[in-house]
């Protein structure tokens, strides 16, 4: 119990130095801001602890939320203050979670009704045309079709689990890469079907090093997922379309994976939406996005919190909707006024905010 003590303590302590950097940051921040968007930092009170904030709060009259991935292209990253490229943009706040193993996001990502993205199951952010937010499952998936060009011959299905995920070796995968994937697929597949405007082009077996075409995409399979390559023919006609569980398209413009969910409806979510108990009991550097009433959004990272803490503030905040987003060296917050959280890497992704 005392190790425990010790550990617990020195947590608490790194926090601390943390949080004093971040404050003297975004003190100079504050009196160099010469937006309307300047950074805020202030402390709760949660059940008799303090939990300290960095945050913006964009009113949706002015500011909208944004979907982007570094450079436009996936299998890129970049540091989070590249993100702000565009004369309106406001603030970069990190994406989603990273994939450990191809340090791409996990989940979904969707840019200007484009699927970016598929990985993990989780949760994800959708924003509709009117820049409406809501948190569902991410339980999307691709599904295919591909028809022989005999006459007559009727269309047969094919299934795939990723997209621009790089397949790892020993790993059963089906993925599809569409030309939003930076440069080669410099992964092994088993199996590689390159289809270009709508039709098989070429059919492949244990390579790597494959080029998207401009004008079509390249499907992957590595273990199990590999026979599936018999079912494509050099001319056969082949489509695809993402859909969820129930067999239906995100209806979304704009969305990002993340989770757990820590505001649904004005509420705290269900305790069943949390991870394992280290994760929502545990202190770390968290961030999360929000969305008020109004439908303004709320970008939140705090140095130290557990994850109903973080549940908490927002809603103190005035979030009636709220995510949980990558923490740790991944969570951090540009804006054109200054830094109001350093980030620690490169990242695939970021929510701007921008001007109307």
């Amino acid at each position: 119990s005392q190790q425990c003590a010790t550990i617990v303590a020195d947590m608490r302590n790194l926090a601390l130095l943390r949080f004093s950097l971040v404050a003297a940051t975004l003190l100079s921040v504050g009196d160099a801001a010469t937006t309307s968007l300047a950074p805020h930092y202030d402390r709760f009170d949660v059940k008799g602890a303090p939990v300290r904030v960095g945050y913006i709060v964009a009113p949706s009259s002015k500011y909208t939320l944004d979907v982007r991935l570094a450079d436009g292209q996936a299998g890129v990253r970049v540091n989070l203050k590249a993100f702000l490229t565009e004369p309106g943009d406001e603030c970069a706040q990190n994406g989603g979670f990273l994939s450990e193993l191809s340090g791409q996001p996990q989940g979904t990502l969707m840019q200007d009704s484009r699927v970016l993205h598929i990985g993990s199951n989780g949760w994800r952010l959708e924003l509709n045309a009117r820049g409406k937010a809501s948190i569902v499952p991410d339980e999307l998936h691709v599904a295919g079709t591909v028809t022989s060009s005999a006459k007559g011959a009727n269309p047969v299905s094919w299934t795939a689990y990723e997209v621009n995920e790089p397949p790892t070796s020993n790993r059963d995968s089906a993925v599809v890469f569409t030309p939003e994937w930076a440069g080669l697929v410099k992964s092994h597949m088993d199996a590689a079907v390159v289809v270009k405007a709508g039709k098989v082009d070429n059919l492949l077996k244990s390579v790597r090093n494959i080029d998207i075409p401009s004008n079509g995409f390249l499907i992957a399979f590595n273990g199990k997922y590999a026979g599936m390559l018999n079912q494509f023919h050099v001319g056969d006609a082949v489509k695809y379309t993402v859909v969820d569980r129930l067999g239906r398209a995100p209806g979304a413009v704009s969305a990002i994976a993340g989770g757990p969910p820590l505001v649904m409806a004005g509420r705290l979510p269900a305790r069943s939406t949390l991870m394992d108990t280290h994760l929502v009991s545990g202190y770390a550097t968290r961030s999360a996005v929000g969305f008020t009433a109004k439908n303004d959004v709320i970008q939140a990272v705090f140095p130290s919190a557990t994850l109903p803490e973080v549940s908490a503030v927002m809603i103190k905040l005035g979030a009636v909707t709220a995510l949980n987003l990558d923490g740790g060296g991944s969570a951090g917050l540009e804006c054109r006024a200054g830094t109001v959280a350093p980030v620690g890497r490169r990242l695939p992704s970021a929510l701007v905010v921008k001007a109307r």
